[in-house]
Parts: structure tokens; C-alpha cells; sequence
């Protein structure tokens, strides 16, 4: 059957079916939910838990972003901007079927305050190359790293991080050990890496050995709330698709690709040789392919950011703006040296979270829909006293998508991926049906 005829005969049954006609069937809830009119112009629903409480708060999934809200708009370093989107709603279906709009607004990501810098309350040598530091912090912050204020230019050492609520504790907890920092300043280049990373931990005192300078060199430790940082989500499903050597440019190419497209705020690598490494680093988020006359082809990027990748540090290159994307290029310059040996790749991005009020009433139940793009931007009450929302709120858990219905110049495409002769029984239905009406209007 031809592609247009096919498009022409799915949108017809899509207009006698309603737009809910194209139902995944293994995504058929046990007993579908009526759909107003409204909301019949959303892509996709998911299911969302029963709520226990008036307000809950609820994390976007992953196919939102990749399929719907496209790039993600400009904000500050720390994360999304929270402005209002016209493609998401957050819908109740009551005991009685009527479909309606619970309130949401976008949940704030709290900007980053600023580092604190604290000096040592002591610092002395336990041993020779060992210098040990004690600072001290808010006793309501929560860390998960520390910066050493080093006052040297070139080293190599390992830091060992403990904690306590009391200075003069018997027992410390270990929280970090053999971590590294370094310092380079060569002509030409200069790297410098004094952050210890470390699981979240709430200590009043911070404990520091450091091995392998001989001198009281750390002057100051920074930290910022860990709790004032944007949580990321990690991408499991990101590989390296390919890796390509250029003598001539001197630039090894790593094309790195995920299963399904993400909101990506940064990619680390992990590079290896046997000698120490910085290099810078330039990494392009890619939008599409075009095929030249010629026959060859050219990537066009979305967004590109640069980076240093180095045996000295976590070689971890961020977009000032998250993007979705797919797959990506990273070029490393490698001058005159070796190329490096590309191990792996790891990629994250923002968690972007909503918080909704639910006030159907008893026997409701309640989904998250997307794709929403034939509907204006929703205007609630709600956004007028964000301050009467709790600070904490409970998440929901969103389930399986339980209807997708896309556009009807689209049917035929989805109705192929959707991929059963359901479609063509029902076509030849509908022609029946209507070539019986035929008869009897010319009997």
C-alpha cells in the first residue's frame, strides 16, 4: 500500500476513532480512563501512584525531554531555568469519569550560593611528607567535597579525609581515602586539581592528611552544600560508538551514543596511558546528518563546549546548558604526543522535577501527560503562593505509559512502529463499512 494512501486511510480511522485509537497494547490500562477534549491533544500518559498527600512532587521521565520539550532553554550554571511549559499536564480522572487538570509548578533548583572558605583551626606533621589540617564547618551543611587552598605550583599528593562532630573525638569515620590532587605549571600549560570528592556526609570537623608535600602548604579548604547543587541523573546506556585517529590533524575523534535521547548537562571520559596527560577537549552535541552531492556526510551540532581531559583530574567536559541530544563528537587535541586509550564514557544530566496539588477527591486517579503541544500555556492559581508548599514534598512514582496518540499526519508512521495487521483489519473495517453504506444509499 502506498505511504500517502496509508497516511490518508490512518487518518481517517483516527478521526472515526477518536485520537485515543492508536493505544500501545501493552501499555492498555485495565480499565482506560475517559479522555476529555482537552486533553486528547496530549501525546502521551503515564500513570502516576496514588497520592497520599495534598501536594506531591514528580521527576519529568526521560522520554519527555527526548520526545517533547526539545533543547533545553538558557539558565543559570547550577541548572533548567523553571519557566512554564506548554507540554506538560498533570491530569485527574474522577469516580464519576470527568477528566480535570490538577495544578503544578516547576519545582526551583536552588543556585549554588557561593564557595565558603574556612582556614585550619591545626595543622602539623605526623610523619615525614604527612601534614595533617582540621577545619571547621556549618554543623547544617552537608558536603560532598572539599577544595584545598594549596599554596604550591607543582605537586603530586594523596588525601585522606576523616570526620567528627567533636574536635576532640577518640574516632574519626573515614570518608575519603588515596584521593589525589595535583598541580602542573609547565610552559604552555597549567593544571591544577585540589577537589576531594567524597559521599555526602553532615560532619561538624573535617580532618585532612595530606602525603607527599613536605611542608604546611593548604592555607584554606572551600565547600558548598551539597544540598545546593542540582541532583544529576547517570545515563547507564551511553557507549562509545567508534573512535578515530588523525596523524595529520593530530585529534583522536570519539563518537559516543546513547540508546534513546537525554537531557545531558555533562560526559566524563575515561582515558588512560602510561605517563601523565592534560589536553584539551572539544565536545559537540549532534543534531543530524546531511548527505552531501559528493557522498559524503557532515554532522551538524546542536550545542559544542570544550574541556581539558587530564591524568590529574576527572576528565569531565559540562555544557553551560544542558541539551537533548543522542550522540555526541569529542575531538581531543593530541598535539604531538600518543593518542590516549579510551576506556570508557559516562554521561548525566539535571533531574527536572514539577510539584502538583491533587484534590479530586476519593477514587480518583491520576496520570502525567506530554506532549501536549496543541495546548496553551496553563495559567494556575497555583503559581500565585508558591510559599504554601511544603519545602519537602513526597515523590510519585510515574508508571507505564498507558496511551500514546500521535498527531495524524503522524499515524502512519506510529501505526508501523506500533507494528500489528490490527491496523489493516481495521482499515479494511472501516472500508467495508463504508462501501456497505454505498450500496444501500444507491439501493
Amino acid at each position: 500500500m502506498p505511504r500517502s494512501l496509508r497516511r490518508q486511510l490512518t487518518s481517517c480511522l483516527v478521526a472515526a476513532l477518536g485520537p485515543g485509537a492508536l493505544v500501545a497494547q501493552d501499555a492498555l490500562p485495565a480499565d482506560p480512563a475517559p479522555v476529555a477534549s482537552g486533553a486528547a491533544a496530549c501525546g502521551t500518559w503515564r500513570r502516576l501512584a496514588q497520592p497520599s498527600a495534598q501536594y506531591h512532587e514528580i521527576a519529568l521521565p526521560r522520554a519527555a525531554f527526548a520526545a517533547h520539550l526539545g533543547e533545553a532553554t538558557p539558565g543559570p550554571a547550577a541548572g533548567l531555568r523553571v519557566e512554564r511549559r506548554d507540554d506538560i499536564r498533570v491530569y485527574a480522572v474522577d469516580a464519576a469519569g470527568d477528566t480535570l487538570e490538577a495544578p503544578y509548578v516547576w519545582r526551583p533548583r536552588v543556585v549554588r550560593a557561593g564557595e565558603r572558605r574556612v582556614t585550619p583551626l591545626t595543622a602539623g606533621r605526623l610523619q615525614y611528607g604527612v601534614f595533617r589540617y582540621t577545619f571547621e564547618v556549618d554543623s547544617a551543611t552537608t558536603l560532598a567535597a572539599l577544595r584545598l587552598v594549596v599554596a604550591a605550583e607543582d605537586f603530586d599528593a594523596r588525601v585522606r579525609v576523616e570526620g567528627a562532630q567533636r574536635l576532640d573525638a577518640e574516632r574519626w569515620e573515614v570518608i575519603a581515602r588515596n584521593a589525589r590532587i595535583a598541580a602542573l605549571d609547565a610552559p604552555g600549560e597549567r593544571i591544577r586539581y585540589t577537589q576531594v570528592r567524597f559521599p555526602r556526609s553532615r560532619y561538624r570537623f573535617y580532618r585532612v592528611s595530606v602525603t607527599g608535600i613536605d611542608a604546611p602548604v593548604v592555607e584554606a579548604a572551600a565547600y558548598t552544600a551539597a544540598a545546593e547543587a542540582p541532583p544529576l541523573v547517570r545515563y547507564p546506556d551511553v557507549k562509545l560508538d567508534g573512535i578515530g585517529v588523525d596523524r595529520v590533524e593530530q585529534t583522536t575523534t570519539a563518537y559516543i551514543g546513547l540508546a534513546r535521547a537525554a537531557l545531558i548537562s555533562e560526559v566524563e571520559l575515561f582515558a588512560s596511558d602510561t605517563v601523565d596527560f592534560a589536553r584539551t577537549a572539544r565536545l559537540e552535541a549532534i543534531s543530524d546528518t546531511v548527505r552531501r552531492p559528493d557522498g559524503t556526510t557532515v554532522l551538524r551540532s546542536s550545542r559544542t563546549t570544550t574541556g581539558t581531559i587530564s591524568s590529574f583530574a576527572p576528565a569531565v567536559i559540562e555544557f553551560a546548558r544542558p541539551v537533548v541530544a543522542r550522540h555526541f563528537r569529542l575531538t581531543i587535541d593530541d598535539g604531538d604526543d600518543r593518542p590516549l586509550r579510551l576506556d570508557s564514557v559516562s554521561a548525566r544530566g539535571p533531574e527536572v522535577v514539577i510539584a502538583a496539588r491533587f484534590a479530586a477527591g476519593p477514587g480518583a486517579e491520576y496520570f502525567l501527560a506530554y506532549g501536549c503541544d496543541a495546548l496553551d500555556a496553563p495559567r494556575y492559581d497555583l503559581a500565585r503562593y508558591r510559599d504554601r508548599i511544603p519545602d519537602s514534598l513526597t515523590r510519585l512514582e510515574v508508571g507505564r505509559a498507558v496511551m500514546y496518540a500521535p498527531p495524524a499526519d503522524e499515524a502512519a508512521a506510529e501505526a508501523s512502529a506500533l507494528g500489528g495487521w490490527w491496523v489493516y483489519v481495521a482499515l479494511a473495517g472501516v472500508a467495508a463499512l463504508l462501501g456497505w453504506v454505498a450500496l444501500r444509499l444507491m439501493r
